[in-house]
């Protein structure tokens, strides 16, 4: 079958992240077995021609494109489903959608918030430049995207979470549309053996006598960046047996010198290991062996389930975290929940989840058990194609 993915911003640098990732595993995992995939990345300028990425013919236009014949008109017609890469205002293309005329499976992998946790997420001081895509969700009606859901046209909605497939029934949309697909994890056969740990320990001059508790992420305060300082701060006045270690996904000076600033500023730079710049996955994968567990601190969630949560817990890392979105379904009995921006909360969890050998033991054995039945890539892709196969709507 001939399919089209589209989605906005598709570049090397961000199919790492979050939805990028899931639409390149989604999509070439199709053209693998069988189907002819094409992929529409809309961007700031166009490229001509079509670059092959793992067997996915991409295309780049620019939003202007969209409106007048061409590639996308030529694209759209040679595609027997259209895999949309999709928010609430999705339902602003309506008009757009329908008179396409083929099949189309809608992709949400981003939260659905209300107006009262975004503004919220303001009161704890977030940039609104970080904010603005959230407001421009919140004011369309949930209602509204599952009666773009039921059209004629529409033949299922994929939800990584079962908050989100729960949310958009109770809205009006129809249960045998949604389809629940997580992000994949392909099961790794690294060791996690306290061997296995002093060796990274030793090979990133890590501290071997501490719990080593590990934020990996950009340092946007929508990320709870600041939250997570505040609170590890609390944490050292009661204990003194954790260090923070800060993978700091970015390469910009700036950003890096403002952290070390803060972590001076709350005098916990010596219990501080920053460590920034774009890391290969390998590093980022010894990093997550060598800590004890990790930290996710969102004040708001940019992806409805994250990758790095999964990669922590199938390495037996449990994950503290904060109730939003998809994050308590994620971790349940694999961690910790609090609520973004309770600092006192935070900081507990921190100074007890590897106190007690016990307990955080049987932490581990959950994240392992959980992860050992968790769906590979693969199987997330047979999803896809039972839908896109499916003569249902």
């Amino acid at each position: 079958m001939r399919l089209l993915f589209f989605c906005h911003d598709f570049r090397a640098k961000n199919l790492r992240l979050m939805p990028w990732r899931y639409l390149l595993e989604v999509s070439s995992g199709l053209a693998k077995s069988g189907h002819e995939v094409s992929l529409l990345s809309v961007e700031d300028e166009r490229t001509v021609g079509g670059e092959i990425v793992e067997g996915v013919t991409v295309y780049r236009l620019t939003a202007r494109e969209l409106f007048v014949p061409g590639v996308f008109t030529e694209l759209t017609a040679k595609a027997e489903c259209i895999v949309w890469s999709a928010t609430p205002q999705a339902v602003l293309y309506y008009r757009c959608l329908s008179r396409l005329n083929r099949p189309i499976i809608l992709l949400f992998t981003g939260p659905f918030y209300s107006l009262k946790e975004v503004l919220l997420a303001q009161s704890q001081h977030i940039p609104f430049r970080q904010l603005i895509s959230h407001y421009k969700n919140v004011l369309v009606p949930l209602r509204f995207t599952s009666y773009l859901i039921n059209a004629p046209f529409v033949k299922a909605a994929a939800v990584l979470s079962e908050r989100n497939a729960g949310l958009l029934i109770a809205n009006g949309a129809l249960p045998a549309k949604i389809c629940l697909a997580p992000p994949g994890h392909e099961q790794s056969n690294d060791m996690i053996a306290p061997a296995a740990v002093a060796e990274m320990r030793c090979k990133y001059t890590l501290p071997h006598d501490k719990n080593i508790l590990m934020y990996l992420g950009s340092l946007y305060r929508i990320r709870g960046v600041d939250f997570l300082l505040e609170s590890y701060a609390v944490a050292c006045q009661r204990s003194n047996d954790t260090v923070l270690l800060v993978l700091a996904r970015t390469d910009n000076h700036e950003e890096t010198t403002a952290l070390s600033r803060r972590v001076e500023e709350l005098r916990i730079a010596d219990r501080t290991i920053i460590v920034p710049g774009l890391l290969p996955k390998k590093s980022v994968h010894e990093y997550l062996m060598a800590a004890d567990a990790i930290v996710i601190p969102f004040i708001l969630v940019p992806s409805d389930m994250p990758i790095g949560a999964l990669e922590a817990m199938a390495l037996g890392k449990p994950v503290i975290t904060t109730n939003v979105d998809g994050m308590p379904e994620m971790v349940r009995n694999r961690g910790i929940v609090v609520r973004p921006g309770d600092k006192e909360g935070l900081a507990s969890a921190m100074n007890s989840i590897c106190r007690h050998e016990e307990h955080y033991a049987g932490l581990q054995k959950n994240c392992l058990q959980y992860m050992s039945d968790y769906p590979t890539w693969d199987m997330i892709t047979e999803r896809f194609a039972g839908v896109v196969g499916s003569d249902a709507q």
